[in-house]
Formats: C-alpha cells, structure tokens, sequence
C-alpha cells in the first residue's frame, strides 16, 4: 500500500472514531489511559480535547509532555497509534474558540470557568494497523 493511501485510510479512522484512547505517564512512569473526545483535528498532526487544569492528565502532563492517541474501527480491525507531545493552552482565544455549550455540565461557570482548558496533541510518529500489519510513518 502507498504511503497516500495509508494516511488516507488512517485520517479515515480518526474522522469515524466518536472518542479516542489518549495515553500520558503518571508519576511513577506507568502508563495512564483514559477515553477523551477529540474536538478537531488537522489531518494528522494537531489534535484538541478540552479537559479540567486540575485533572490528574494535566498533571502528568507538567511533569512529561509525551502523550500517546489511539483511534479504532473494530468493524474493520483497523486501528491507528499517534505518539508526539501535548501542551497545555490556557489563553482565552483558544478557549473561546474550542468552547461549546455542552462543555457547561463539566465547566458550569462556562467559557471563563478557571479550571477549562484546551489540551494540543502533535504528533510526530503514526503507526496504522490493518489486517494485523503495522506500518510506521513519520510525520515531521
């Protein structure tokens, strides 16, 4: 398979997944998984999730910006591994521009709620998987 269609097929499991699995380290450098939804993305590379300044994912990340995105069609056995670093955006451009009415149930004091931010994942390496072969492109 082309490294064209690759990405193609890999943008297609990131545009079909409702959520994805995002991987930091805790403080003793095992793994921490949790489910988040992904807000936007462009193409590959930079992704956005809104989360709590005061949840233990922020946490980790102060300490190790590495961060690791998983995507997955079980219906297809496909699945799509992005490894890279995460920042912390705080400013309140971003936060008025990633700010929907439904964030309201976790952030009730809303778009200037202290403890919103935006989380910025860019990935530097993906790893597609399809009929159990992993194929590895670099994306930087």
């Amino acid at each position: 398979m082309e490294t064209n269609e690759i990405m193609a097929r890999a943008l297609s499991v990131v545009e079909t997944s409702r959520y994805c699995v995002m991987g930091t380290y805790d403080e003793s450098g095992r793994p921490a998984l949790r489910a988040m939804t992904n807000l936007r993305n462009d193409g590959l590379v930079t992704f956005c999730f809104a989360t709590s300044l005061f949840s233990r994912k922020v946490a980790h990340l102060r300490r190790n910006p590495q961060a690791t995105l998983y995507f997955a069609d079980s219906a297809q056995a496909v699945g799509l591994t992005l490894l890279g670093t995460m920042e912390i955006l705080e400013d309140d451009e971003t936060r008025q521009l990633s700010w929907k009415t439904s964030f309201r149930v976790f952030f009730p004091r809303g778009v200037n709620d202290p403890s919103y931010c935006i989380l910025r994942f860019k990935a530097e390496k993906a790893i597609y998987s399809e009929d159990r072969v992993p194929t590895t492109l670099e994306l930087q």
